[in-house]
């Protein structure tokens, strides 16, 4: 299993970002600028020095993993998170009672999905 499948996507984090989720995270996204000034993006560990790449430092996006959205994700009433591969997708199943599952290639970004659906309907806070 690759890094890019225990973190969440970019997208994601980015949505995350907006939605104001606090920047600690293990791994973060980073932006690599070429010659041609295009945009790439890289995964690297977060550590305490500024980014090399990033142009300001607000730039960079955490990448969530699998384990620090298992501490992010409340627990509501009796439900618990249920995480399941199933035909090549992961579902979030927690909450079934109240929310939509959630489903995506990896279990990071199912559970980055939760998280954003809690966040944009105001059913948790960070």
């Amino acid at each position: 299993m690759t890094l890019e499948q225990q973190v969440c996507s970019l997208e994601l984090a980015k949505r995350l970002k907006e939605l104001g989720v606090k920047q600690e995270s293990l791994f973060h996204w980073d932006p690599i600028w070429g010659v041609s000034d295009v945009e790439e993006w890289q995964l690297l560990k977060r550590v305490d020095i500024p980014s090399l790449y990033a142009k300001t430092p607000d730039e960079n996006y955490s990448a969530f993993t699998v384990a620090e959205f298992g501490e992010m994700l409340p627990m509501m009433e009796e439900n618990w998170q249920n995480a399941r591969y199933k035909d090549g997708k992961w579902f979030i199943t927690n909450y079934v009672n109240t929310i939509p599952a959630a489903e995506a290639d990896t279990e990071a970004d199912a559970r980055a999905t939760t998280l954003v659906y809690l966040l944009e309907n105001k059913l948790s806070t960070l």
